[in-house]
């Protein structure tokens, strides 16, 4: 792990969390692209009797390049999926909630909380899959500008969620003392 995993990152603050999208949520984005490289075959096999119509050389190196432009595309729909899985983090320390989200290639958002603003945590898990796999969403409502804080579609949720009311409380016990 490296010395600092965000840029604000203070010399002595402890991680307690670090957490990405769930896990299936990748797994399905990778599987849909999987079926859309299949599509071609399909089509290829469905109509058998259209290849007479493209026999001559010109036809099929439309045909393949088309093909190659698409297949592009797919990989290069798998690399910003996955590039997305890994730069969207949510990262509790001792002090504050840290919510970095990068929205497509060019724009990164990074979102602090401070552990004292803090009203409440609430988690939800919605559906089948997020019930069995039990991924789903934290939200900590707040006063400040930032009326609702969230971290989306993660493992765990009530897991993230007693942690941070834990940290919140031992915050509060420390300040009164």
């Amino acid at each position: 792990m490296p010395k600092k995993l965000f840029p604000s990152q203070q010399p002595n603050e402890k991680v307690y969390l670090v957490f990405r999208e769930h896990w299936f949520r990748l797994a399905v984005k990778f599987s849909i692209v999987g079926l859309l490289m299949l599509l071609p075959i399909i089509i290829r096999l469905l109509f058998i009797d259209a290849r007479e119509l493209f026999n001559d050389s010109q036809s099929q190196a439309i045909i393949s390049l088309v093909l190659q432009v698409y297949y592009m595309g797919l990989l290069l729909a798998l690399f910003l999926i996955w590039v997305l899985y890994y730069l969207n983090l949510g990262i509790v320390t001792e002090r504050r909630l840290v919510d970095i989200d990068q929205h497509g290639l060019l724009k990164h958002e990074v979102s602090e909380l401070n552990l004292d603003a803090i009203e409440d945590v609430t988690s939800e898990t919605i559906g089948i899959f997020g019930n069995i796999l039990d991924y789903g969403t934290v939200y900590i409502q707040t006063a400040g500008a930032k009326e609702r804080f969230e971290f989306d579609k993660i493992h765990h949720p009530k897991k993230v969620a007693s942690v941070i009311l834990t940290l919140y409380e031992q915050r509060k016990k420390n300040k009164n003392n």
